[in-house]
C-alpha cells in the first residue's frame, strides 16, 4: 500500500490553513525553492478527475486504491492543485494516469484565466475519500469535501527539502516503521496464537496474569480479547502480506492491515 506523500520536494508554505484566502478550509500554499517554478509530485499513484482550465486550472487528482494517511486513516484520497500557468506541463488532461513520485503539475500565478497574475506558488488540499467536486464553504471560498489538515495527510522522507513548515509536524516515513516496544490497542483486539488472521484466538485463562487483568472478559474459556487502551510490550514484529503483528508475552495481536492501524506505539 502507497503512503500520501507530500507534492513539493521543496516544502516552503507561505500561507497556513484557516487564515487568510483560506479561511474555512484547510488548504495551504507552497513556494517551494525560491521564486521560479518548481515541479510538482503526483503524491500517490491516481488518475485526473476533472480539471478547470478557464479559472486557475483547478486539478483534482484521486488515488486509484486506498493510501496510508500520515494519521493512519486507510482510504481513497483527492488532491487539488491550483495556479499553474497554460499551456499544463506533463500532457495533463482528464483520464491521464500518473504513478507516484512522477512529475504533474508546476508552480504558477494564473487566477481567472490569466497567467501571472500571483506570484509564483502551489495552493493545494488534500481530501479523504474518492473525488467529489469542490464547493463554495461559509466564508465564500471553494474547497475540498472531507478535506483534512496536510499533516495529517502526508508523509515526507529524508529526500525532501523542508524550507518552512510553518510550524506543522509532517511524519517522516522513517519513523513509521513498526518497532519493538509498548503498544496501546485502539480497539478491543483478539489476542491469537499466531502471527495469522487464521490463528487461533487464545483464552483468557491462557493470558499472563497481566492480560487478564486486560481482557474484557473474566470467563476462562471466553476468547482473549484485550480492551481498547491496552498497553502492551512487542517482543517480536512479524510481516505477513498486508498484516502487521505483535507477539506480546500474552499472545501475538494485529498492529495493522490494509485498511487500518490497530495499535499505535507508545
Amino acid at each position: 500500500m502507497e503512503k500520501f506523500m507530500y507534492v513539493s520536494p521543496y516544502m516552503r508554505i507561505t500561507q497556513g490553513y484557516l487564515m487568510g484566502s483560506h479561511v474555512g478550509s484547510y488548504a495551504i500554499d507552497d513556494g517551494g525553492s525560491d521564486s521560479g517554478k518548481d515541479y510538482i509530485i503526483a503524491p500517490y499513484s491516481g488518475t485526473v478527475k476533472q480539471i478547470y482550465p478557464q479559472y486557475e486550472n483547478e486539478v483534482f487528482y484521486e488515488s486509484d486504491n486506498p493510501v496510508e494517511f500520515a494519521d493512519g486513516t486507510v482510504d481513497y484520497a483527492t488532491t487539488m492543485f491550483l495556479h499553474q500557468d497554460s499551456p499544463m506541463a506533463y500532457d495533463m488532461h482528464v483520464g491521464k494516469h500518473y504513478n507516484q513520485g512522477e512529475k504533474i503539475y508546476i508552480e504558477g500565478g494564473r487566477y481567472k484565466g490569466k497567467n501571472g497574475v500571483f506570484a509564483t506558488h502551489l495552493h493545494v488540499e488534500f481530501a479523504r475519500g474518492k473525488y467529489q467536486d469542490w464547493y463554495k464553504n461559509s466564508c465564500g471560498y471553494y474547497s475540498l469535501p472531507n478535506a483534512k489538515k496536510p499533516e495529517d495527510c502526508c508523509f515526507i522522507d529524508d529526500t525532501y527539502h523542508i524550507l518552512y513548515n510553518y510550524g506543522y509536524n509532517f511524519k517522516n516515513v522513517k519513523d513509521c516503521e513498526y518497532k519493538l516496544g509498548n503498544y496501546k490497542t485502539l480497539y478491543n483486539m483478539n489476542v491469537r496464537r499466531g502471527a495469522s488472521i487464521d490463528s487461533g484466538i487464545k483464552k483468557v485463562k491462557e493470558l499472563t496474569e497481566d492480560g487478564k487483568r486486560n481482557a474484557t472478559s473474566y470467563i476462562p474459556d471466553d476468547n482473549a480479547v484485550y480492551k481498547k487502551g491496552t498497553i502492551f510490550t512487542a517482543k517480536v514484529i512479524s510481516k505477513q502480506g498486508n498484516y502487521v503483528w505483535a507477539k506480546s508475552p500474552s499472545g501475538y495481536i494485529c498492529l495493522k492491515d490494509n485498511k487500518m492501524e490497530y495499535c499505535k506505539k507508545l
